[in-house]
């Protein structure tokens, strides 16, 4: 493939070599990647909403914040939207309520998973409800045990 077709920060400054130092790279790559932001309010508000569920960690992933109950997703908070998982067959029922739609990440809707926008999430009641049910599915699935560390013995 021509090395025009590349966008520029994957290019390579011609250099007469096949490999490439940090030196050689263009100047113009950029430096860091930004995650994608997530409302810091709706996050909140979903740990209120969590109050005093037991199990409960809060994990950064997926360019937002993951709610898990003993290691199982329940709840997360992805750009203005509230993720929640539910029982594959609550979650084509779930698509009928204000704000809610296919959890499409992947391009492909994830049964089970749903995204519910901000008219959706306009009381704390509302919230409250969604966030119940995706703790009561994550809470009737089985603890997950922690993952164990892979670090190397000194050689």
């Amino acid at each position: 493939m021509p090395t025009s077709v590349w966008p520029p920060w994957c290019r390579r400054k011609p250099s007469g070599s096949s490999s490439v130092s940090v030196g050689e790279l263009d100047s113009d790559l950029p430096t860091r990647v930004e995650s994608m932001a997530f409302d810091e309010e709706l996050a909140a508000r979903t740990r209120a909403a969590l109050g005093d569920v037991r199990g409960v960690t809060e994990i950064r992933m997926f360019g937002g914040l993951c709610f898990t109950v003993h290691g199982n997703m329940a709840v997360g908070v992805t750009g203005d939207d509230l993720m929640v998982r539910l029982a594959p067959e609550e979650g084509e029922v779930a698509l009928a309520e204000p704000g809610a739609r296919p959890m499409d990440f992947t391009g492909k809707p994830m049964k089970g998973f749903v995204f519910v926008r901000a008219d959706g999430l306009k009381s704390e009641r509302m919230l409250q409800s969604w966030v119940d049910r995706g703790v009561a599915f994550a809470s009737s699935l089985p603890p997950k045990k922690p993952k164990r560390s892979t670090t190397r013995a000194p050689a």
